[in-house]
């Protein structure tokens, strides 16, 4: 699925998506191009994601999809998860027997009979398997088939490309295993994959035992209820006419930057010094800023912020350069001035810290 997301985002999927998003999807899986509709779309799940940060952002990724402006940073986490992606169909389907679901080449409606022939009938792995459902469609980054009763059962593997699983991931894996079933796939269990931070690369591409699974089965299968819903309600945001109301907040930036903020933010005054110019800006702190009245470094307090952030801070205000071999040594001081415990107790004791380093204090 990191495939996927990360083609919806680029100009040509986006289109695609705005486009499968407003048309119907007749019985034989044709599209009725030239009928727009105001009661059946077809949302992909990154649709829903959206939805579920903001329903404007669900709107405006309809409708307006040229508005949206992702970041360096954006733009390098849909790299990260191509590369992963990569390496995990090696690592699932070490001996190439798999099977690759290609929709921008194979299109919507052969990525979803392909699917729906493999599942059937193959005993090889389903790499980015397409379904669909009563206003819903998903792609899922691994399915492994399985023999049950005599029978062909899969097991579903999302992979991320994070260190750890998040809520977000939860909701991502609901959807999933929810589009799946809905659309008649005899799924045995679901899990999510992520990189183990603790994991050496020992050379030679050899990437086993880079990721590490999580199940998720029970969850995700108690939540059909709860993705029905949010299907229904995010269909009913689509069909307005008119972009839905909503206020810029710490939403806009949890649990993903919102390619939509320049927009939405296009009549505010902005800061001199915003504080989205500090680094891994978590959503909790954010919502601390908020609270505060506070959006510009200058009226952030010191506490508040970790060292590289107040390193940060420091130098943007006072427009000077830093050179990360004073980290080690910012750290120190900073732990004197908040009490906060440190490596170094007195400020003799940092300041020699730097002749040590063969670095002269100023």
């Amino acid at each position: 699925m990191a495939a996927i997301d990360a083609f919806f985002a680029s100009k040509r999927g986006r289109a695609l998506g705005t486009f499968v998003s407003l048309f119907k999807t007749a019985p034989d899986g044709q599209n009725w191009g030239n009928e727009p509709v105001t009661n059946v779309r077809l949302l992909s799940k990154s649709k829903l994601i959206a939805f579920r940060q903001c329903p404007k952002r669900l709107w405006l990724e309809v409708h307006r999809p040229d508005l949206r402006e992702d970041s360096a940073a954006v733009q390098a986490s849909f790299q990260a998860g191509y590369q992963v992606g990569e390496v995990a169909r090696r690592l699932y389907d070490p001996e190439g027997q798999g099977a690759l679901i290609d929709v921008e080449s194979e299109g919507y409606d052969g990525a979803f009979g392909r699917t729906a022939e493999l599942l059937s009938s193959s005993l090889a792995p389903i790499f980015e398997a397409g379904f669909r459902t009563d206003g819903a469609l998903a792609f899922a980054d691994v399915m492994l088939p399985e023999r049950q009763n005599g029978q062909i059962v899969w097991r579903m593997v999302e992979v991320k490309a994070s260190a750890s699983v998040k809520d977000y991931h939860c909701d991502d894996i609901a959807i999933q295993a929810f589009v799946a079933r809905s659309a008649g796939v005899n799924l045995k269990s679901v899990a999510l994959a992520h990189i183990d931070s603790s994991w050496v690369y020992p050379g030679d591409e050899d990437y086993r035992g880079l990721l590490t699974e999580n199940d998720l089965t029970t969850e995700a299968f108690a939540r059909t209820d709860e993705v029905n819903g949010w299907v229904a309600d995010a269909q009913g945001i689509v069909a307005q006419p008119g972009e839905p109301e909503q206020a810029v907040g710490p939403h806009c930036y949890d649990p993903f930057v919102c390619g939509f903020c320049n927009y939405c933010n296009r009549d505010a005054a902005l800061p001199e010094y915003p504080i989205d110019w500090l680094p891994r800006l978590s959503p909790t702190k954010r919502e601390t800023f908020a609270e505060l009245g506070v959006d510009d470094l200058r009226g952030v307090p010191d506490d508040l912020l970790s060292d590289r952030q107040y390193m940060i801070k420091e130098h943007t205000l006072n427009k000077t350069v830093f050179f990360d071999v004073w980290l080690k040594t910012l750290r120190s001081i900073r732990a004197i001035r908040f009490g906060k415990s440190g490596r170094h107790s007195t400020l003799a004791s940092v300041i020699g810290s730097c002749f040590a380093a063969d670095v002269k204090p100023i």
